[in-house]
């Protein structure tokens, strides 16, 4: 009989309590983060919001050497992204506008940033990802590894 009582009584802690059920990947990855990548002569760094709706809005900072000047581009994204199984993510920017781009200090054409915006389109895929509740980090099919922290 005691028995009995110990089992129902822990049982009723347990309920009480709410026993704490690990979180999925998915929900693990909706929020904000601040994510930083080292690109070839430069980095891209800012925030990514991963909602639960499969969907990303980003502002981004690309800082980059390009033929001898100082490239610095700040781009707002639009992106879709899912979790295929086996530790990968799929990722498709859907939309880019940048907002500012200078080099050296000097505006770039209109066309330029157009091309820009549109060179974007054609970037992400697969990643590898590995996850924790406060880190996130991305490895891309060339090797480009992003880490973002919450």
């Amino acid at each position: 009989m005691k028995i009995v009582r110990m089992i129902a009584c822990c049982s009723l802690v347990a309920f009480a309590t709410g026993v704490a059920t690990p979180q999925t990947q998915a929900e693990l990855i909706v929020g904000a983060w601040n994510c930083s990548s080292d690109i070839v002569n430069g980095v891209v760094h800012g925030q990514m919001v991963y909602k639960a709706d499969g969907t990303t809005d980003s502002a981004l900072t690309v800082d980059v050497d390009i033929d001898g000047g100082n490239l610095i581009a700040v781009v707002e994204a639009k992106s879709s992204w899912k979790l295929t199984g086996g530790g990968i993510i799929q990722e498709q920017i859907l939309g880019a506008v940048v907002t500012s781009a200078k080099v050296d200090g000097a505006d770039l054409p209109e066309d330029v940033r157009a091309s820009i915006e549109e060179s974007m389109l054609e970037e992400l895929g697969p990643s590898t990802i590995e996850l924790s509740s406060t880190q996130m980090v991305l490895v891309d099919g060339e090797g480009t590894r992003t880490v973002c922290t919450r």
